[in-house]
C-alpha cells in the first residue's frame, strides 16, 4: 500500500505480521488522525461491470494525486461532512482518479502532476462522461501547472487556488 494504491488489507497484515483486523485498526486510527484516506471503489455499473485490478502510476503522479486528494478530504473535514469522495474503474481499464458525489450529479476528476495539458490527459473524463447510461456530465482536470481554461468540454484548475 503507498500512494494512489488500492489497498491490499491481507497483504498489509501479512507484511506487518498481524491479522486483518489489527491492520484493519491501524488504518482506521490514521484515518481518524487524518494521516491517510482511502478512496472506496464507486460500484455503478454502466452496462459493464467493475474491476478491482491494482492502481499502477508513476511515484510523482501517485504523490500529486494523493496530495489532490489530501486536500479535498480537508476542505471537507474543515466544513465537518465526510468526504464523498470515490474512485471509478470498469473492467476494460478506464479509471477515473476521483469521483466527488455532490448530491444532485457526480462530478468527475482527473490528477496529472504535468504542467502542460495533452489530449490523453482527458481521455478517461472524456469516455467517462460519454456513457449513454450516465447522466453525469463535464469534470474536472486538476493539473500541475498554473492555467485555468476549458479543454475538450473538461474544466482544467491548477493545483493551487489563485
Amino acid at each position: 500500500m503507498g500512494n494512489a494504491q488500492e489497498l491490499n488489507l491481507t497483504a498489509l497484515a501479512d507484511d506487518s505480521g498481524v491479522t486483518q483486523q489489527t491492520a484493519r485498526r491501524w488504518i482506521a486510527a490514521l484515518e481518524t488522525g487524518l494521516l491517510a484516506t482511502i478512496l472506496p471503489q464507486r460500484h455503478v455499473n454502466f452496462r459493464s461491470r467493475c474491476d478491482a485490478a491494482g492502481f499502477h502510476h508513476g511515484l510523482r503522479g501517485a504523490v500529486f494525486e494523493s496530495f489532490v486528494v489530501s486536500e479535498l478530504v480537508k476542505s471537507f473535514a474543515a466544513r465537518r461532512r465526510d468526504p464523498p469522495l470515490s474512485f471509478w474503474r470498469d473492467a476494460t481499464g478506464h479509471e477515473v482518479d476521483v469521483l466527488i458525489d455532490a448530491g444532485d450529479r457526480v462530478v468527475p476528476m482527473e490528477v496529472k502532476s504535468g504542467a502542460t495539458v495533452s489530449p490523453d490527459a482527458v481521455r478517461n473524463l472524456a469516455w467517462w462522461t460519454a456513457i449513454p447510461s450516465n447522466p453525469n456530465r463535464g469534470g474536472v482536470l486538476v493539473h500541475g501547472g498554473d492555467e485555468s481554461f476549458y479543454f475538450r468540454g473538461i474544466r482544467v484548475r491548477p493545483w493551487f487556488l489563485k
